[in-house]
């Protein structure tokens, strides 16, 4: 499979933050396996790579599983370094409490949206989302030529969305701002109550007053579309 998740980021043609300096780390195979201690050494390094040049840096992590207290630590623990973490919620439909690291206390979770501005049908939700972000057929740059683009659908591609737009955001400013205000600049800036997300006052609401699990963490799922200003 063709990932285009850096050309969502920083692609010159389709890319959100178009003047951007990406750094391609690669943790897992080309199957799409690996190891958290693969990935953790990847963080480590991206970590690192941004300190040795003094950068200022955001790393999107459009991977994830099962629920790792191991897995959220490495990246909280980039976080605390200075660099701010965003990834995919998942794509299970289900709680995103439940994967790694979309529950990590101090990533940024991106669930995603589709065209008619609702809760992708795939995409993970509840309590852990932070904001979300479009993530229906994505157009981004193939990776197996030089030319042409490819479509795909997921959280992983909701959450390149954003650190593109944390890398604006962050090639803006004078200093180097934190990830806790990294974070409350997407806060603020977010469009709020425009996904159709289960409410008591939207299409859905019927979910909310169920006891299913599922359904009712849905009712719990931050209602803040990504917006970047334009």
């Amino acid at each position: 499979m063709e990932r285009i998740d850096a050309s969502t980021v920083g692609g010159t043609t389709m890319g959100v933050a178009k003047r951007a300096t990406l750094v391609a780390v690669k943790v897992l195979s080309d199957d799409g396996s690996g190891s958290i201690a693969n990935i953790g050494l990847g963080i480590e390094y991206a970590v690192n790579d941004a300190k040795r040049r003094n950068a200022k840096a955001v790393i999107n992590m459009s991977l994830g599983g099962g629920a790792s207290t191991a897995f959220d630590e490495m990246c909280n623990d980039a976080v605390r370094e200075g660099v701010t973490m965003v990834v995919a919620a998942g794509n299970s439909g289900a709680d995103a409490c439940s994967e790694s690291p979309a529950r990590a206390a101090d990533v940024i979770s991106v669930a995603a949206s589709d065209s008619r501005d609702d809760l992708a049908s795939f995409s993970n939700h509840g309590r852990c989302v932070d904001i979300i972000a479009p993530g229906v057929g994505v157009l981004g740059a193939r990776t197996k030529t030089n030319s042409g683009s490819v479509a795909y659908s997921g959280t992983s591609m909701a959450a390149p969305h954003v650190a593109g737009a944390v890398a604006v955001f962050l090639g803006n400013q004078s200093g180097n701002p934190t990830p806790a205000e990294v974070r409350e600049w997407l806060e603020t800036n977010a469009s709020e109550g425009k996904i159709n997300v289960p409410t008591a006052s939207r299409p859905g609401a019927s979910c909310c007053q169920t006891t299913t699990r599922n359904c009712n963490n849905k009712c719990h799922t931050v209602n803040k579309l990504l917006y970047v200003g334009c």
